[in-house]
């Protein structure tokens, strides 16, 4: 599996007997692999524009502190990362248990954009419950990414335990080495797990929390986590992730990987679902891959992606796509009962612009930002409070 070119060299210091390559084109974000004295791998991610050391959820008994990283992970369930064939540390996992969903949260690089500067003083308020109820504070947080496998079956889903074929990583880049600390910190005196020359935290069982490096942590299941390296995804997944646009928020899946989980899922929705909608479900056949991109200061600021299995299904899936966007546009084109004009001009934008396209196998759904977009989201935070309360 090969998913990104090399273009790094070998580098060693003899007294820690480090060596390591850097894979990735300038400008995109890379990965190093160091092995120090043949039994540590030291992972860290080089982004060469943004200079970010990066890379790649638990049960209700976990402190608000950590659990709220890991609901916004898992919402969002995407490190500018694409693992190369390296010629370092190879992850022994079997294909069906690589991580078939992966996520990437930049949170810096959306804070520092221009819409986001904008928007500080609602953001601050919006967030300082959070703060004060969690004692989490999103700002201390620079990215998070992650990748998971999902369980085998539905069955897994309606148990109390968390699914056992379930396993995912995620690692956090905070701001500065005291924040990454105090995060560490706060999960308190919880059990200590030794595991390959690592100690980790884990507060609940088959949850492991570590410092991997001075600003990061990583938390994840044991199978995971016991790799030597974070090269765990399906050959679909990194082919899938390497299209995506350099967004500040990424999530794939490959469908493929997933397709007995997704037919059982497709199942039981056309059981509840009205007979016209069947030809419409069927179209999930018809891609083996579905990637969400979202980046509220770009032109095009959500952008959705599949590709299909071949020319055929490529263009039904347009075409069943359009057809859908097509009754969107029908019943969504009139804002009358939004009542405030903003928000409603931005809706009437976003919901005109819907269509969808095709290049090759590649089918995609590009919606741009509205001429209105900052005055429409300050319209919206404001009316949170009142929607939260049950009515307008």
């Amino acid at each position: 599996m090969r998913l990104a070119k090399m273009n790094g060299i070998a580098m060693s210091f003899s007294k820690l007997k480090l060596t390591g390559v850097r894979m990735g084109k300038e400008g995109d974000t890379g990965l190093i692999f160091c092995r120090i004295n043949k039994d540590q791998l030291l992972r860290s991610a080089y982004d060469s524009d943004r200079r970010h050391n990066f890379l790649n959820t638990g049960n209700s008994k976990m402190t608000n502190r950590f659990l709220v990283p890991l609901m916004l992970a898992a919402l969002f369930a995407a490190t500018g990362l694409i693992p190369a064939n390296s010629v370092v540390a190879q992850s022994n996992l079997a294909d069906e248990d690589r991580a078939t969903v992966l996520f990437d949260l930049r949170l810096g690089k959306m804070r520092d954009g221009e819409f986001m500067q904008s928007m500080e003083s609602e953001i601050e308020e919006l967030q300082g419950g959070m703060v004060e109820e969690t004692g989490f504070d999103p700002n201390n947080v620079v990215r998070i990414f992650g990748a998971a496998s999902l369980p085998d079956n539905m069955e897994e889903f309606g148990g109390a335990e968390p699914p056992k074929s379930f396993q995912f990583f995620v690692r956090m880049e905070m701001v500065d080495a005291s924040s990454a600390e105090e995060f560490m910190a706060s999960l308190g005196d919880a059990e200590e797990v030794e595991m390959g020359g690592t100690t980790y935290k884990s507060p609940e069982d088959g949850l492991l929390f570590h410092l991997a490096e001075e600003s990061t942590v990583e938390i994840g299941t044991e199978k995971f986590l016991s790799q030597a390296t974070r090269r765990l995804f399906t050959e679909g997944l990194g082919e899938a992730f390497k299209k995506t646009p350099d967004f500040g928020i990424r999530i794939v899946a490959d469908l493929d990987a997933e397709s007995d989980m997704i037919a059982e899922v497709m199942a039981m929705a056309k059981a509840d679902a009205p007979p016209m909608m069947a030809p419409m479900l069927d179209m999930v056949d018809n891609a083996k891959d579905l990637s969400i991109s979202i980046d509220f200061d770009a032109d095009n600021m959500i952008s959705i992606a599949a590709t299909g299995n071949n020319e055929s299904d490529a263009d039904e899936l347009r075409g069943g796509l359009d057809g859908l966007l097509g009754m969107a546009k029908m019943f969504g084109s009139d804002t009358s009962g939004i009542p405030d004009p903003e928000v409603a001009k931005m809706a009437k934008e976003v919901v005109e612009s819907l269509k969808a396209t095709r290049d090759g196998l590649n089918v995609r759904i590009d919606i741009p930002r509205p001429s209105n977009f900052d005055a429409g989201i300050k319209s919206v935070v404001q009316m949170i409070p009142q929607m939260l309360m049950g009515g307008f």
